[in-house]
């Protein structure tokens, strides 16, 4: 999902790419798991399952792989799987609007 981030602030946000890098390593409980090629295997035989784009099953094969039970994300495609989608839960907490509100703000697009 680092990547994820990478692709986005690229294309909506370049000036925060260095930063969120730095922020990256900063995190010393964080552990970046790197696809391996039966991850890619499982997201081929995923393709066309879910709304989701070959990057993002990879990552669905790995979260299962890993036996992680949520994620934090945006991409609606995640809710037709059985992972938890954390970032449509908070969607839902009565400061959340104010919380894209400021990042829109500090020049972040949203996409609603």
């Amino acid at each position: 999902m680092k990547d994820k981030v990478l692709i986005w602030l690229s294309q909506y946000k370049a000036s925060a790419l260095e930063e969120f890098l730095q922020a990256i390593k900063l995190m010393p409980t964080l552990k970046i798991v790197e696809p391996l090629i039966k991850d890619q295997e499982e997201a081929l035989k995923m393709y066309g399952r879910y709304s989701l784009g070959i990057s993002d099953l990879i990552n669905l094969s790995i979260i299962k792989r890993l036996n992680l039970d949520g994620i934090y994300t945006n991409d609606k495609g995640f809710l037709e799987t059985s992972i938890k989608v954390v970032f449509s839960e908070l969607s839902r907490e009565s400061d959340f609007q104010e919380f894209l509100k400021i990042l829109e703000e500090k020049g972040y697009t949203i996409k609603k």
